[in-house]
């Protein structure tokens, strides 16, 4: 049994839709009910070179996802392959979303209105210097207990990614006394993500707010969604309809927990991890939390 997983923004890049339309059959047909789904803009966005066009929120996410789930379809249609009833399946993020497509637990067309829905929604929340960025070698225990008696309120843990890695989001001012502060002692290195937007944090609950009332409309196959695993939970989705809507709209104000997803899976003796999107970004998270985890990737 498999657990199939799902990068989230920042794997995107210029012209990266070209290369499956060219490739697949299946995909031909996919990225044109899209267009008619959420518009040929977006859509083409992600056959065009421009780099800084998807660096947005608006164009990077669509993107994302119809590449993930479009490649994940047209290897299942090629027999490249194969998919059973004991998978399971999680994502970072937006990659969350996708699982919950893979998986059946969402059909696609709704999943993509999803999607265009939550990234304006994240979009559109202005943060006065709002930041994001990763840390290289974190002293994870450390940094939650700086953040909660120096810097309340202003900085958070976004996403618990590996042993390894974490990402902060907050504010630029309060990052930069941290940063000037405790790095060598907390961590070894800080890289600034380009985000349009301090993402899993509690500055996103406008963008919560929105989605949870927009997630109202939607209903899930609840038979598949516990297949899924929750950034939230670090846990199988609840067979439950309201826990689920809640799942999706909490994870936009809380932390990817990809550490212990992956510590889940282990515990529940899967050991096989097949990730499917524009890059590798996840597998090498899966291989420093589970070091006897067996991996492969597919980027087209």
């Amino acid at each position: 049994m498999n657990v199939f997983i799902f990068p989230g923004q920042g794997s995107q890049y210029g012209s990266m839709a070209k290369k499956l339309y060219d490739k697949y059959n299946l995909a031909k047909d996919l990225y044109s009910q899209a267009r008619n789904i959420i518009g040929k803009e977006i859509v083409d966005a992600s056959f065009e070179a421009d780099e800084q066009l998807l660096m947005q929120t608006s164009y990077s996410q669509p993107a994302i996802f119809l590449y993930s789930f479009i490649l994940f379809s047209s290897l299942i249609d090629e027999n490249k392959i194969k998919i059973s009833d004991k998978d399971f399946y999680a994502g970072h993020s937006l990659g969350e979303i996708t699982a919950l497509a893979a998986s059946k637990a969402m059909n696609f067309s709704l999943a993509l209105k999803f999607v265009r829905f939550r990234c304006e929604a994240m979009a559109g929340v202005s943060v006065e210097n709002g930041m994001m960025a990763a840390l290289l070698k974190p002293d994870i225990d450390g940094c939650k207990k700086v953040f909660s008696e120096e810097f309340q309120g202003s900085l958070f843990i976004a996403n618990l990614n590996s042993p390894s890695q974490i990402s902060v989001s907050g504010l630029k001012n309060a990052f930069d006394s941290f940063n000037a502060k405790y790095q060598k002692q907390l961590f070894l290195k800080a890289i600034p993500l380009k985000v349009s937007a301090p993402f899993h944090c509690p500055f996103m609950e406008d963008a919560a707010k929105l989605v949870a009332r927009e997630l109202e409309k939607y209903t899930f196959n609840l038979e598949n969604v516990v297949k899924v695993i929750s950034n939230k939970t670090a846990q199988p989705y609840p067979a439950d309809l309201n826990g689920v809507r809640k799942n999706i709209s909490d994870a936009i104000i809380n932390q990817v927990n990809w550490i212990d997803s992956i510590k889940y899976l282990k515990s529940n003796n899967f050991s096989s991890y097949v990730e499917i999107g524009p890059k590798s970004i996840l597998i090498p998270f899966v291989k420093e939390i589970d070091s006897e985890a067996m991996t492969q990737s597919f980027i087209d």
